[in-house]
């Protein structure tokens, strides 16, 4: 994947590109050519945005992730373990009284609910607050991902910001301390509280409408796991991929592990179907091979400074390697907030 960076500084995007398509067998070109283009389209972007912007995810949700699709039924649990059982995630849907009646909200799912966590949660982490204030700042955010904010896709946002506000979730971890294994759990909803509208016009612009009025509060615990272990990630990285869920978890779980690395690390196949997997759907390894390499190369293709071997001679999964951070340490500084307290944050330049 580095060589695709590498083209794209030397030829630029449409070189790169032409480059790259030409190394291709005459037989696998037209299967490739366009993954090929969209992991270049990817890496441009990236390289080519002079914003230092970036966001932050709580570590807990790179490594175990909300589903991409929607739940059979809307009183589905979600639960997910990684493959060596010491993490494990589970969220239980929930109920909000609208407009007099009490409705049932299924487990978020998908893209949109991953970008409005990711909103949630650094605008905590900047303002060093539990509540966060949005009136039309959620929707601006949305724009700058490249997500429409009008018709339908306001629909669709709303939907899953409910049911983030509805959920309830569990983090477990298992461990051994003094020589004695044990379970330790924490487990609260998402959002504390805030109001509702139920008379939205949909067909107005949902800028000058509000999700939640004005201010929401997050759970303590939940505050308190996030501010306790921030992970940054780039805006610019979250952007490309922003209507691909399964490529936004890839690209923070990488975020995740590839800087905190002491030495080279192999990631088998049938753990990594475990974790992105799951493994209920793809019983076979190489059917989840063939699907998820390229979810791969598009988190690869935003994270240029990641270094992973995805044809490792071993052929038992990708080699990680201690890698520099996906936000630079030059891009981050302290600022101290004295209405907050004084508390140093994390923000970006």
């Amino acid at each position: 994947m580095a060589e695709i960076h590498d083209l794209v500084m030397r030829l630029g995007k449409d070189g790169a590109k032409s480059e790259l398509i030409a190394r291709l067998p005459d037989k696998d070109k037209e299967r490739l050519a366009t993954s090929l283009v969209e992991q270049v389209e990817k890496a441009a972007q990236i390289m080519l945005d002079d914003s230092n912007a970036f966001s932050i995810s709580y570590s807990g949700f790179c490594v175990l992730a909300l589903p991409h699709k929607a739940l059979p039924n809307s009183t589905d649990k979600w639960e997910r373990t990684v493959a060596d059982g010491k993490y494990s995630l589970r969220i239980e849907p929930g109920s909000l009284r609208i407009g007099g009646n009490w409705q049932e909200f299924g487990v978020p799912f998908g893209s949109r609910a991953r970008l409005i966590l990711l909103y949630l949660q650094t605008q905590a982490l900047y303002h060093n607050s539990r509540e966060i204030r949005l009136g039309s700042s959620l929707y601006d955010w949305l724009g700058r991902m490249n997500i429409p904010v009008g018709g339908q896709a306001y629909k669709a946002v709303k939907e899953q910001s409910n049911r983030i506000r509805a959920a309830k979730l569990a983090f477990s971890m298992a461990g051994e301390k003094d020589g004695r294994s044990y379970d330790g759990f924490q487990q609260d909803f998402i959002v504390k509280s805030g109001v509702i509208f139920s008379d939205d016009d949909l067909s107005a612009d949902p800028r000058q409408q509000r999700l939640w009025e004005d201010v929401i509060v997050l759970s303590e615990t939940f505050f308190q796991a996030l501010s306790a272990h921030p992970v940054p990630v780039s805006e610019a990285a979250i952007r490309a991929i922003s209507n691909e869920s399964w490529a936004i978890d890839c690209y923070v779980w990488l975020c995740y592990r590839l800087h905190n690395l002491k030495k080279p690390t192999l990631v088998t196949w049938a753990d990594l179907r475990d974790q992105f997997g799951p493994s209920v759907a793809y019983r076979r390894l190489s059917n989840f091979k063939q699907k998820f390499m390229p979810v791969l190369c598009s988190a690869l293709a935003v994270y240029p400074e990641a270094k992973v071997d995805i044809e490792s001679k071993s052929k038992q999964g990708i080699i990680l390697y201690p890698s520099p951070p996906a936000v630079s340490r030059d891009r981050i500084h302290a600022v101290s907030l004295p209405e907050k307290g004084g508390r140093q944050l994390i923000v970006g330049n």
